[in-house]
């Protein structure tokens, strides 16, 4: 294969395969491809790929403390003993921030670590590394941008009460809900909504700003 451009390094290059060439293959199961040579021709570079063989997902592990692992594993919804296709595993995981999201771990992160073996024709163990951290609870709602009996309306669609577990992902929903119900001036172009967090404190506040 070829990589054209002008002025690149063999860096530049390498970012470039990683970026854009190594996930059309690891979403195939190639988890182990290689970029064995790099080699310049002018503004030309002339790449080999090793592809190495695909992987099926052998194990899923969690490294964390009192993680809640098989609601984490039902909504990841990953195929064991399958060709371990990494942008269905990426979405998977994804599946399982948005999980500790709407539980309130707003600052939830995780981290994949993947251990390759060549048994059994090829598999995969996958370590998931889970920071949770803090939990946070739901503060109080603020509208910027609507008048006294739209936002009293808008108001009245809101469900997440306060000292409750904030939901990450609620405030998005509650966007919508705000349009499918028609409740803002038709003055209003743009919504958007923001999460903030009293500061020294795990009590986050939900602000709609509307334009």
């Amino acid at each position: 294969p070829l990589v054209l451009g002008r002025g690149c390094t063999e860096c530049d290059v390498q970012s470039i395969l990683n970026l854009n060439v190594r996930p059309m293959y690891e979403k195939r199961g190639f988890l182990n491809l290689q970029f064995a040579g790099v080699a310049a021709q002018g503004t030309t570079f002339r790449v080999t790929i090793e592809e190495g063989h695909t992987y099926n997902l052998r194990t899923v592990r969690f490294a964390g403390d009192e993680l809640p692992e098989k609601s984490l594993l039902d909504v990841a919804r990953f195929n064991l003993g399958k060709l371990a296709e990494w942008d269905r595993l990426q979405e998977g995981l994804d599946r399982m921030s948005s999980y500790l999201r709407g539980l309130g771990y707003l600052t939830a992160n995780l981290q994949p670590q993947r251990a390759l073996s060549d048994e059994a024709g090829g598999v995969v163990d996958l370590t998931v590394a889970i920071q949770q951290g803090a939990r946070f609870t739901f503060g109080e709602l603020r509208f910027e941008g609507l008048d006294a009996e739209s936002e009293r309306r808008a108001r009245l669609l809101w469900k997440l009460r306060p000292g409750a577990a904030m939901d990450g992902n609620y405030p998005d929903q509650y966007l919508k809900a705000l349009f499918d119900a028609k409740v803002l001036p038709r003055t209003v172009r743009n919504v958007n909504r923001s999460i903030s967090i009293r500061p020294q404190t795990q009590v986050a506040d939900v602000v709609v700003m509307c334009h």
